[in-house]
């Protein structure tokens, strides 16, 4: 597989469990990585959230083989090949294309990019303590920045990139007419 040309910006598990995704813009061949691309609306990130996602979702570990089901519409063809599925580089007689279960079983890519970012929202398998959902259901208590700390690992209540998070989010707030004061909240351990 190291000879095998990459499509930009999608994944893919061979057979073996070897993780292809995005190369280094020095090369263009497949490279191994050990973190799955962030794919939905949420942009679901990491092998275990693909993992816990499909489990919780489907009972199995389709998300992990084929992470792909989250942003690729076309199922039968990819990118004019029809024996692959979100593989990089030929795949002889359709090692990697989908079940016929899982083709039938799955909602397309523009819902699953959704029902991603719902589990996402509302589960605790982030690794906090509480979810998205609850952090901004209680937004006196922990807010947008609790919400930033969990999806992106950054609170924004220092300047930075995540800080613009939370531009935006008053932003909106003042669109909509939303009074967003104390719902801004940096603690030094939010939880």
């Amino acid at each position: 597989m190291a000879n095998a040309t990459f499509q930009p910006g999608l994944a893919a598990v061979s057979n073996e469990g070897v993780l292809y995704t995005s190369s280094p813009k020095t090369s263009e061949t497949a490279k191994v990585f050990a973190q799955y691309s962030g794919s939905g609306a949420i942009q679901l990130s990491y092998n275990y959230n693909y993992s816990y996602c499909s489990m919780d979702l489907f009972g199995d570990q389709r998300l992990v083989k084929y992470p792909n089901l989250i942003v690729t519409s076309d199922r039968d063809t990819f990118n004019g090949f029809p024996e692959i599925f979100g593989f990089p580089g030929p795949n002889p007689n359709g090692a990697n294309q989908l079940s016929s279960y899982i083709y039938n079983t799955t909602p397309p890519a523009k819902m699953m990019a959704w029902i991603t970012a719902i589990w996402f929202w509302m589960t605790l398998h982030s690794g906090r303590p509480i979810s998205c959902h609850t952090c901004m259901t209680q937004p006196t208590v922990y807010g947008i920045t609790s919400t930033n700390l969990i999806v992106n690992n950054d609170s924004g209540c220092t300047p930075g990139w995540a800080a613009e998070k939370v531009a935006f989010y008053k932003r909106i707030c003042n669109i909509l007419g939303i009074d967003y004061t104390g719902t801004i909240v940096c603690p030094s351990r939010p939880f």
